[in-house]
């Protein structure tokens, strides 16, 4: 008998109960994250007002798709002893909803163009790109060339647009590929001309400043912006180098911590409130909860760092991608309004 292939044992995986429920079960975790995250029903090409159950259909659809593309990956991942398939399948798809969220212009349009940067200039002729960049990859006209480290706001200003350039007023109009690779070009040859016609390694992250002090992308400053009264920020200078406590939205981390809190059952929340906020040793922990030693507050410790870790994985200024560091002040903002929401949970009415 001829063995099955990946292919034949995942749509018989999720032909089977077991896959049906599976999918369920993923499908309702993501859809709950999403709200958690923030991430809109338009990642899913939903009207914002869809029903939870056209939500939950559709995200099943598009598992049942993830699967069958990364069906060799997932099927080994589905064959481990210790696999959660629901979570497997949970994580798959939403980094694939997070990327979605994540490269759009509306969301973030600097790291849109940088993307959108990054797929033209690897797929050019006579382009080549790095990954050994300090903040990202770099990228040349020449293979042998040597690196001249991040350029600062004063550099961008001495290189003007090309002078045979249609005007572009828009991030949509700069994110055409041959109007991407044409300032690449320009910038780089410019760059080189400055450094004695040396070949050079440019980071990539300097193209996209350069461009943006020509074109207005949307994005603040690292700085912490200004705001206007009702809460909206003033228009600041393009992003430059990501810092650990760039700006971030206050009311999107509390509504994380306390969509978080929901997921810790009673012990989970007392073991970390006692433990983060009041401070208490772990012995001390253990007496208030009514355990013997230190082991029992220290599993129910160690379940709220698991759920932490899947919870805020794909969060961003909460973790690290390729790009941006994690944001010290938001992970603050985040443990400090997690602990007062378990405190009011305890508080004696």
């Amino acid at each position: 008998m001829n063995q099955k292939t990946d292919e034949e044992t995942i749509r018989d995986w999720l032909s089977a109960n077991e896959g049906r429920e599976t999918l369920n079960k993923a499908a309702g975790r993501v859809r709950q994250k999403m709200s958690a995250a923030g991430i809109p029903l338009s990642a899913l090409g939903l009207h914002a007002a869809a029903p939870v159950q056209t939500v939950i259909d559709e995200i099943r659809s598009e598992l049942a798709v993830i699967i069958l593309e990364n069906r060799s990956e997932i099927r080994k991942k589905l064959m481990a002893a210790e696999a959660d398939p629901a979570r497997v399948l949970t994580g798959f798809m939403f980094r694939r909803l997070m990327d979605r969220a994540r490269w759009s212009p509306r969301n973030d349009p600097f790291r849109y163009l940088y993307k959108m940067a990054a797929d033209a200039l690897r797929e050019a002729d006579g382009i080549h790109l790095s990954t050994k960049g300090s903040t990202g990859s770099l990228y040349s006209l020449e293979k042998e060339s040597r690196p001249i480290g991040p350029l600062c706001e004063e550099d961008y200003t001495t290189i003007p647009l090309p002078a045979d350039l249609p005007r572009i007023s828009s991030l949509a109009e700069v994110t055409h590929k041959k109007t991407l690779v044409r300032l690449a070009r320009w910038f780089w040859q410019e760059m080189s001309r400055l450094f004695q016609n040396r070949p050079i390694w440019i980071e990539l992250r300097d193209l996209i400043q350069w461009i943006a002090v020509y074109i207005p992308l949307g994005r603040v400053e690292t700085r912490l912006p200004d705001t206007h009264k009702d809460g909206t920020e003033s228009d600041n200078l393009p992003a430059v180098e990501p810092d650990r406590n760039a700006p971030f939205d206050p009311e999107v981390v509390c509504r994380w911590a306390g969509c978080f809190s929901n997921l810790l059952n009673d012990k989970e929340a007392m073991a970390f409130y006692l433990y983060h906020g009041e401070e208490r040793p772990l012995k001390d922990v253990a007496i208030r909860m009514g355990f013997k030693g230190p082991s029992g507050p220290a599993v129910h410790l160690g379940s709220v760092t698991e759920k932490l870790s899947a919870f805020a994985a794909d969060l961003r200024w909460l973790s690290p991608d390729k790009e941006t560091p994690p944001n010290r002040l938001a992970q603050r903002l985040f443990k400090e309004t997690l602990t007062e929401i378990l405190k009011k949970r305890f508080e004696t009415p």
